[in-house]
């Protein structure tokens, strides 16, 4: 995601909570290789598709992952953990 290629991921541990499927990734449940295939040769042949998913992947990366970003998560959690 942060180097521009659409991802492809299976929905386990945390990846559901930082990707939507069809809106910023596909997924697919871990261990369905056919099912992995299918979603890489739709991202390969559905160029738009691609290109949304890119697109809001790496809005998502410059919203929660910039640096400032981050810096501004920590200063409101230490904020809250003074009031």
């Amino acid at each position: 995601m942060v180097t521009g290629v659409p991802a492809v991921a299976t929905g386990v541990g945390g990846i559901p909570e930082t990707v939507t499927n069809e809106e910023s990734a596909l997924l697919v449940e871990p261990g369905n290789v056919p099912q992995m295939e299918a979603a890489i040769r739709r991202l390969l042949t559905d160029t738009e598709l691609a290109a949304a998913l890119k697109k809001r992947s790496h809005e998502l990366i410059a919203q929660r992952h910039a640096p400032e970003a981050r810096m501004q998560r920590l200063v409101s959690l230490y904020r809250g953990l003074l009031d």
